[in-house]
């Protein structure tokens, strides 16, 4: 069985996803909605769909989780929702580059929102340097 390594920082740890992270992320989830995410996720793992916990380093606590997919390629591709700027700043001190705005991408709460799009290439992420 395939397992995903944990990553950590001097502040940051991320680890797989798991079943008990579920009461952890309620927002934007209904009732059950973010057990099913983590089952989906987690059992995506064998097709090159990882999912890995984000938490502080000292306190233990998940603050966010970061999907990740088809990791092996030239070109790849984040987005995040308009109102959503700090995953941008994330992307963008990672060496993502802003592509354009997709118009009402996404669905949420019977309403569409725009979605940045960003990407990165293997060349530049070779060249970048992160700041922790």
């Amino acid at each position: 069985m395939f397992s995903l390594p944990i990553l950590s920082t001097e502040r940051l740890i991320l680890r797989p996803l798991s079943i008990a992270d579920a009461v952890s992320i309620p927002y934007p989830y209904p009732d059950g909605e973010a057990k099913r995410y983590v089952l989906k996720h987690t059992s995506e793992q064998q097709t090159g769909y990882f999912a890995f916990a984000i938490e502080r380093q000292l306190e233990s606590d998940l603050i966010g989780i970061v999907e990740l997919h088809n990791l092996e390629t030239e070109h790849s591709v984040a987005d995040h929702m308009v109102r959503n700027s700090a995953s941008g700043k994330v992307l963008q001190k990672n060496g993502f580059k802003l592509e354009g705005l997709l118009r009402q991408r996404v669905r949420k709460w019977d309403k569409y929102e725009d979605v940045k799009l960003f990407s990165l290439l293997q060349s530049d992420w070779q060249n970048n340097t992160v700041l922790d």
